[in-house]
């Protein structure tokens, strides 16, 4: 089973600026734009072949998606190569083919009198890659890397900072990249990998100061027949992404310094753009104008692709969601639209709205309830489906309730659906047999449940008119016929539509907890005559969503935002959290023998609460209505239902739900606890 690719672990890409050139320049081959960067916190370089360099500020509120530069200067030659921001110097940096890198103080909202802090002519070729590391810079051109440190030269009226040479790195075969990053372990230290023309890379051991030293580590590492035309180091899997003209990358491995994994283009043309983030996101761009999204974590996985067309030359980070796309007359700033999760299956067509983990001839599996009013089961390690049941009815379903019960032949799963018009349908999922039940809803079957003792199974159904029925339903798991079900009675039990239920059997006495649109909560409970006796709770504000009950608690959830625990043997309200979620709650899930309840909402949180402690134990976020939950604790895994998907939420090991023997606390003493 695949990502769904809409769902919450998916990629999409939106447009939300353009930053161009005035008209008159369109037409110009020498205002062509070749490079640009980001200089936070909201400013956007480009430099074209003329040697001008352009500056975009983005404001606060976009009135005008498109944007004429605020600020040009031209002080190059010739075309820009290389425009670097470095964000520890707080300077800009560009090199151009007049074979100069011009430092500039273009990083505030009000540019300076004289921004060009220094030109730097040191160098006898067309600089092609520039990076800063503390205090030094590195310039790279094909003879060798340029070591460039920043001192202050103190005068009469201020002091004044500069770059000035204190190392150059040669080799004969001739350079084309580099990258460098930290060594964490000794101060002031790192390391630098350097790409040559032969395809092959080298490593250096480098000790910065005024006048640092530099040691080659090992001798040049051969990955490519073609030339080495970048190196990017990824901080997330600390390994070295390596690009060569024969468009393929190589991820190299600097601890044994080996070869771990390959990406080729499909397109089988080279890669003219790329960067990776912090986060472990790799983008990259071809020259057919094809944009690739991977995850570079501990596997390349491709999560997105997109054809942009052709003339892209370059793109380049903003932040861990944006990036600007530069082509010859603009820049545009691009948004990576991502979901909140990393796997995430699509299970049905429409929304989901019903998950459960039960036993399958021994084993578990996974089953769900769709508005599609199809019924599957899945594979919990893999997500592949083991069964589907398509509901026989063309009445729109409304609740479920997926139950197994043991019998001689091999345990049976089955499921019992509520639909418009009080459409009832018994579903013997083990045999695929299903039949209809007998019953005198008028209106939409809004919530079953299903209790079961040592005697008896029994099931109640509720209704959008405020109806309540009891069925007795054991004869039906072994014969499947219309008769085969009772309904014992049937009672009106509210003035508006009943939205939820939960049933329980307390004390070897059968009770039923009932909430919808009037705000009340009634507890039903059986007795000897066979007649239910009323109980009301009183305190939420809003419809009841969600019903559960734990032992002797009763877990209420609402439209008014909030979770309640209620104390039943002595109708009383224990604990009220008002103050978590924003949206109405779809679910309140207590966890069984652990303190805690698991409760969703409309716009997608999930929070697991410790009620003993008074915190939040685990969160997670989606993008939209979460409209069920699943905890199995043997899995350690909180299922959740959000639009067309299923999302597994794997528990950090102990951290959530406690291992090893269950809680002896005694009811009092949990009681004491929740109410202070």
């Amino acid at each position: 089973m695949s990502a769904d690719p809409q769902g919450e672990c998916s990629v999409s890409l939106s447009k939300t600026l353009t930053l161009t050139l005035p008209k008159e320049k369109f037409t110009q081959k020498s205002s062509a734009l070749v490079k640009c960067v980001y200089v936070p916190p909201s400013y956007i370089f480009a430099g074209a072949k003329s040697g001008t360099l352009y500056r975009w500020t983005i404001p606060e509120k976009l009135d005008n998606p498109v944007l004429l530069p605020s600020y040009e200067v031209t002080e190059h030659e010739g075309v820009i190569s290389v425009l670097y921001w470095s964000t520890t110097l707080q300077l800009l940096f560009s090199a151009g083919a007049d074979r100069k890198v011009l430092v500039w103080n273009l990083g505030q909202k009000t540019i300076p009198e004289h921004p060009l802090v220094q030109t730097i002519s040191v160098f006898e070729q067309t600089p092609l890659h520039i990076e800063a590391f503390q205090k030094h810079i590195f310039v790279v051109e094909m003879r060798g890397i340029t070591v460039l440190v920043q001192q202050t030269l103190r005068g009469t009226m201020k002091s004044v900072s500069l770059f000035k040479k204190v190392h150059f790195i040669e080799s004969r075969t001739p350079f084309f990249c580099m990258c460098i990053y930290s060594n964490s372990r000794v101060d002031n230290s790192g390391y630098i990998y350097a790409g040559f023309e032969n395809g092959s890379i080298a490593q250096y051991e480098v000790q910065l100061s005024d006048h640092p030293t530099f040691t080659q580590i090992n001798r040049p590492k051969h990955l490519a027949d073609h030339g080495i035309c970048d190196i990017v180091y990824n901080p997330r899997t600390e390994n070295i992404l390596a690009f060569s003209y024969n468009h393929i990358i190589r991820v190299f491995n600097p601890k044994n310094y080996c070869i771990h994994s390959k990406i080729i283009n499909p397109n089988q043309v080279n890669y003219t753009s790329y960067f990776c983030t912090k986060q472990g996101t790799l983008v990259l761009l071809d020259t057919s104008g094809s944009l690739f999204i991977y995850n570079a974590e501990e596997r390349i996985t491709l999560l997105y692709t997109e054809k942009l067309g052709l003339g892209g030359l370059q793109i380049t980070p903003v932040s861990k969601d944006t990036f600007l796309y530069l082509v010859r007359d603009s820049v545009t700033l691009f948004r990576i639209n991502r979901g909140t999760v990393e796997k995430s299956y699509k299970v049905h067509n429409k929304s989901v709205f019903y998950v459960k983990t039960t036993r399958d001839q021994a084993n578990d599996v996974i089953s769900t309830i769709g508005v599609d009013k199809v019924i599957r089961t899945w594979d919990r390690n893999d997500f592949s489906m083991r069964s589907e049941f398509k509901i026989p009815t063309h009445l729109a379903i409304l609740s479920g309730y997926i139950g197994l019960r043991e019998r001689l032949i091999g345990d049976l799963i089955y499921a019992i659906t509520g639909h418009d018009n009080g459409q009832i349908i018994y579903l013997n999922l083990t045999d695929k047999k299903n039949v209809e039940l007998p019953s005198r809803h008028k209106n939409s079957i809004s919530s079953m449940s299903v209790v079961s003792n040592e005697m008896k199974t029994v099931m109640f159904s509720c209704d959008y008119d405020g109806y309540i029925s009891l069925w007795q339903i054991d004869a039906i798991f072994e014969s499947l016929s219309y008769a085969a079900v009772s309904m014992v009675k049937m009672w009106k039990g509210h003035n508006k539509e009943i939205l939820t239920s939960s049933a329980t059997w307390m004390c070897g006495q059968l009770t039923l907890a009932t909430g919808g649109n009037d705000n009340i909560i009634k507890i039903w409970r059986e007795n000897d005559g066979g007649t239910f006796v009323e109980t009301q709770l009183l305190g939420h504000t809003d419809s009841i969503t969600s019903l559960e009950f734990d032992g002797f608690f009763l877990f209420s959830g609402s439209e008014d935002f909030s979770v309640r625990i209620w104390d039943i043997e002595n109708n009383v309200q224990l604990f009220v959290l008002n103050n978590l979620h924003t949206h109405a709650i779809r679910q309140v899930f207590p966890v069984y023998d652990e303190n805690k309840f698991a409760s969703c909402d409309a716009g997608g949180s999930i929070y697991i609460y410790d009620y003993v402690k008074k915190q939040v134990v685990w969160e997670m976020h989606h993008t939209t209505d979460c409209t069920a939950i699943y905890i199995d604790k043997g899995m350690e895994t909180l299922f959740a239902c959000v639009r067309k998907e299923l999302i597994p939420h794997k528990m950090p090991p102990g951290k959530v739900f406690r291992q090893g023997l269950p809680s002896i606390m005694p009811l009092k003493s949990q009681l004491s606890i929740i109410m202070k």
